[in-house]
């Protein structure tokens, strides 16, 4: 049976960085403590600055961008999502919509290829969802809203 079937989410995450497709690669693969030691990566595809994608992952196969739902989920992601609002040397990192224009045109074309993908697996689209890698988060600071951040 096709992995479509189970798909009910296709998520869009940031990178939350500005670093390469490789530095990336290599904190995911890389052995714990300095990376996370996954077989494989966390995304799907990865749309960078100027709207290019890369094909990380056959949908086929199930990545790592949430944990404990990803046999249900398809993951893209765009590179970026972050501002540093102190100094080189103290940066303060705070969640920012960074997408370029190439970008939110590369995201869009993706997810209606993700759908395509389903619908052609047999996944009928009836339960899958479009959402944000926040709408899995708790509610951390409790104060009844799924912050972006």
């Amino acid at each position: 049976m096709s992995r479509a079937k189970k798909i009910k989410h296709i998520v869009i995450h940031c990178q939350t960085g500005k670093g390469t497709q490789e530095a990336m690669e290599k904190f995911w693969y890389s052995p714990k403590p300095s990376g996370l030691g996954w077989k494989s990566p966390g995304y799907h595809r990865w749309i960078n600055f100027d709207g290019a994608v890369s094909n990380l992952l056959d949908y086929e196969k199930q990545s790592n961008g949430v944990a404990g739902f990803n046999e249900e989920c398809i993951h893209i992601s765009y590179r970026g999502g972050v501002e540093n609002l102190g100094t080189h040397q103290k940066p303060i990192w705070k969640g920012k919509d960074t997408r370029t224009q190439a970008q939110r045109g590369a995201i869009l074309k993706e997810i209606f290829k993700a759908l395509e993908w389903l619908m052609d697996n047999g996944n009928d689209l009836q339960d899958v969802m479009i959402l944000g890698h926040y709408h899995f988060s708790d509610d951390k600071n409790k104060n009844g809203a799924i912050e972006s951040w």
